[in-house]
């Protein structure tokens, strides 16, 4: 598929959704305000950096509360509308101008933060030698309830086995778990913190920028 068809494919999406993109960021402005999406610089393919959006679902400059990298269920970060929005992942669909700008692939590692680099491994690394995508192997296999260290196991696995079959039975799996809503939120009481790449005490933090 040549990328200027996929690049059509994408914007016809991002038309389609328009709808629905609109509904919630008024919802978003009204409910809790400005700045409504959220921007934050990722790590791309071969460690490229890119901006990634989501409707904004955190409280502002709630990035400077030690809290490590995951987000629980009834984290008093969210907003009044973040929690519903991260549970039904529509806080994702701005991503598709991350799609239509080749940030990102539909299937691939989840995008990872700046932030975190330091502490992976050369072998970790190779991650990155693939776009990273709205949905990957670790979205099937725990989405967010399951720590980085096995993350970034399922990651390297697509990586050695990326092909298109596995593309399309990533993206079907992802469907319904992506529907109902399930595994959105670490329990890091129960299982400790999900950035398990080092010490409890040397959890990277992330940085954020909001925009209207």
């Amino acid at each position: 598929m040549t990328k200027l068809l996929v690049f059509l494919i994408y914007s016809l999406v991002f038309v389609l959704a328009s709808p629905l993109y609109l509904v919630v960021y008024i919802l978003v402005f009204l409910i809790d305000g400005s700045p409504v999406i959220f921007k934050q610089e990722r790590v791309g393919i071969n460690q490229t950096r890119f901006y990634l959006y989501k409707f904004r679902s955190m409280r502002i400059n709630s990035h400077i509360i030690k809290d490590g990298l995951a987000v629980s269920e009834n984290d008093n970060r969210l907003t009044k509308l973040g929690s519903f929005l991260r549970k039904s992942s529509l806080d994702e669909i701005p991503q598709i101008i991350n799609l239509i700008k080749f940030d990102i692939n539909l299937v691939g590692p989840r995008a990872m933060l700046p932030e975190q680099l330091p502490y992976l491994s050369q072998i970790q690394k190779n991650r990155f030698l693939v776009r990273p995508g709205l949905v990957g192997y670790a979205t099937i296999k725990g989405r967010a309830s399951i720590p980085w260290s096995k993350r970034i196991h399922y990651d390297l696995l697509y990586v050695q086995k990326k092909n298109f079959l596995l593309d399309i039975y990533i993206l079907f799996k992802s469907i319904p778990l992506v529907l109902s809503g399930s595994n959105v939120y670490y329990d890091h009481k129960k299982n400790g913190p999900a950035f398990d790449l080092t010490s409890p005490d040397n959890l990277p933090q992330a940085k954020s920028s909001e925009i209207n």
